[in-house]
C-alpha cells in the first residue's frame, strides 16, 4: 500500500463515518426557514444599499466597468465572468452604470448573507446557529466593504456559497455550475477544490461535480485562452508575484481581526465541531480551504482571497453561539452572558465595518465631485499626475477611458511598469513643465514630484481632494 492509499484511508476513516452529518440533512428548507432566509437578505440589502455610493470605489472596478459598457470581453479574461455577468445586469437595470455595478454588489451580498445563513441550517439543524453566522457576516469589514463597492470578490463568494449548499444538498450538477461561475469571476476559486471534493467526498458526486463545472469552463473560455493564461492580467502572470510570507500573515491577521468580537464564539464552534464525530469532516474541509489559498492565493495585498473561508468562520461563530446557548453547565447564565456577549459584538463590529464602509463612500463622492470641479476649472492642455487608483478613477469619471494621454502614473515614475516606461513617463513630464502647462496632482505632492515642480518656477496650492500647480504668469 503507497502512501496516497495509506493518507486516503486514514481520511477517509477520520472524516467518513456513519455518523456524519451529510447522512442526515435535508435536501430543502422548511417553510419558516426559508421566510426568515428571505427576511434577512432583504434586510441585508436594505443596510448596504444605504452606505453604497453612486460612483466606483477601486481603479479595478473602473477598468472593468469600461470593458462592460463597450461589450469588451476579449481581454483580461481572468474575470470574464465578471464582465458576462454585469453585461446582463445593467442591461436589465434602469441605472447609472457606476451605480448599477455597485447595487449588483450589494443585490449579491445580501444574498450571500442569506446563504450562509442556509449552510448554517443546513448543517446544525438549528435556527439559532443560522441566524447568528448571517449576522456575523454582515458585520465583518472586509465582507462589507466588498459587498457595498463594485467589484469580483462578493459576485465570486455569491456563487462560492450557492456551490456550497448545493454540494451539502447532494447537488452535483448545480454544484459545479455554481463553482465554474465562481472560477470565472476569478480564478483563485480553484484553490477551494480541496474544500468542495471533502465536503462530500464521493467518487459519483465528484466525477459529476467536475464533469459539469469543467465543461462550462472551457466552453468559456476556449476563445480566450491565450489571454487568460498570458495576458496582462492572466493566471500565469499572475503565478509570477511573489508576497512575502511575513507579509500574507500580517495581511491574514489583520483580516481576521475583524473577527475579535466573536473569537470566543468561533473557538467554542471549532472544539464542538473536532471533538464531534458528526461534524469533524466540515473542521477538516475548513483546513482544506484555509492552506491553498494561503500558499497560493495570497499574490496582493489589497485583495481579500480568504472571503470564502471567512464566510465559513461565520457559519463556525454561528455554531459556537448555538453550543453556548445549549451549555450544559449553569444554562441559563452561561446562555445569558453569551447572548449579551453576542450583541456587544454584532453592535462594536457592526459600527467599526459600517463606519469604515461609509466613510470610503463619502471620500469617494468627494473625490468625484472635486474631479469634476477640476475638469470645470483646469486650463485646456493639463497634465494630471497619480496613483493607479485614483488615476484610473479620475479618467473613468471624466472619459470612461483608461491610460489617455492627460494622466501619468507614479506607479511609471517609479519604474513599477518598466525602466523605458520610467524614462518615457519623467521626459513626459519634464516636457509639461517646460511647456508650462498646469498640473494637477491626484495625492498630496511627493518629494521628488515637489522639487521639480519648484525649480520650475511652479506654485502648488490645495484644491478639493487635490492639488494644482501653476507657473506664474
Amino acid at each position: 500500500m503507497n502512501l496516497a492509499n495509506i493518507a486516503a484511508y486514514i481520511l477517509s476513516r477520520l472524516v467518513v463515518s456513519r455518523d456524519s452529518f451529510l447522512r442526515t440533512i435535508g435536501t430543502k428548507l422548511p417553510r419558516p426557514v426559508l421566510a426568515v432566509l428571505c427576511l434577512i437578505s432583504v434586510l441585508g440589502f436594505m443596510i448596504l444599499v444605504v452606505i453604497a455610493p453612486r460612483w466606483l470605489v477601486s481603479g479595478d472596478a473602473a477598468v472593468f466597468a469600461q470593458q462592460i459598457e463597450t461589450l469588451s470581453l476579449g481581454s483580461r479574461t481572468v474575470h470574464i465572468g465578471y464582465y458576462l455577468l454585469g453585461v446582463v445586469f445593467t442591461r436589465l437595470v434602469p441605472l447609472d452604470l457606476d451605480f448599477a455595478l455597485n447595487i449588483l454588489n450589494v443585490l449579491l451580498g445580501a444574498l450571500c448573507s442569506g446563504i450562509v445563513f442556509s449552510i448554517a441550517y443546513t448543517i446544525t439543524g438549528t435556527f439559532s446557529a443560522a441566524l447568528a453566522s448571517s449576522v456575523v457576516l454582515l458585520t465583518h469589514y472586509v465582507f462589507v466593504e466588498n459587498a457595498c463597492f463594485a467589484e469580483v470578490l462578493v459576485p465570486q463568494l455569491f456563487f462560492f456559497l450557492l456551490s456550497v449548499q448545493l454540494v451539502l444538498w447532494n447537488r452535483p450538477i448545480g454544484a459545479g455550475l455554481s463553482f465554474a461561475s465562481a472560477f470565472l469571476l476569478t480564478p483563485s476559486t480553484i484553490l477551494a477544490v480541496p474544500f468542495i471534493v471533502l465536503l462530500r467526498p464521493q467518487r459519483r458526486f465528484v466525477l459529476l461535480w467536475i464533469l459539469a463545472s469543467t465543461l462550462v469552463v472551457i466552453v468559456v473560455l476556449a476563445p480566450h485562452m491565450y489571454d487568460f493564461l498570458y495576458g496582462g492580467r492572466g493566471i500565469l502572470v499572475a503565478l509570477g508575484h511573489r508576497t512575502g510570507t511575513t507579509q500574507a500573515v500580517a495581511k491574514e491577521i489583520r483580516e481576521l481581526m475583524g473577527f475579535s468580537f466573536f473569537a470566543v464564539f468561533i473557538v467554542v464552534g471549532l472544539i464542538s465541531l473536532v471533538a464531534s464525530v458528526r461534524y469533524r469532516l466540515f473542521a477538516v474541509c475548513l483546513v482544506c480551504l484555509w492552506l491553498p489559498q494561503f500558499v497560493f492565493g495570497e499574490k496582493f495585498l489589497d485583495v481579500p482571497v480568504q472571503l470564502p473561508l471567512y464566510s465559513m468562520l461565520a457559519v463556525l461563530a454561528g455554531v459556537g453561539f448555538d453550543k453556548v446557548l445549549h451549555f450544559p453547565i449553569r444554562p441559563r447564565s452561561v446562555a445569558a452572558a453569551g447572548v449579551i456577549l453576542f450583541a456587544l459584538g454584532l453592535i462594536v463590529s457592526g459600527a467599526v465595518s459600517y463606519s469604515r464602509a461609509l466613510r470610503i463612500s463619502r471620500d469617494i463622492d468627494s473625490y468625484q465631485d472635486t474631479v469634476h470641479r477640476m475638469a470645470e476649472t483646469a486650463e485646456p492642455d493639463y497634465i494630471a499626475i497619480g496613483g493607479w487608483s485614483r488615476g484610473i478613477l479620475f479618467e473613468h469619471y471624466l472619459f470612461r477611458k483608461s491610460y489617455t494621454d492627460v494622466w501619468i502614473n507614479t506607479d511609471w515614475l517609479d519604474g513599477q511598469w518598466g525602466e523605458q516606461c520610467k524614462n518615457r513617463s519623467w521626459e513626459r513630464l519634464r516636457t509639461a513643465l517646460s511647456e508650462g502647462k498646469q498640473i494637477w496632482l491626484l495625492e498630496p505632492p511627493r518629494k521628488d514630484i515637489d522639487t521639480l515642480l519648484q525649480k520650475g518656477g511652479y506654485k502648488t496650492v490645495p484644491f478639493g481632494d487635490v492639488y494644482v500647480a501653476n507657473r506664474p504668469s
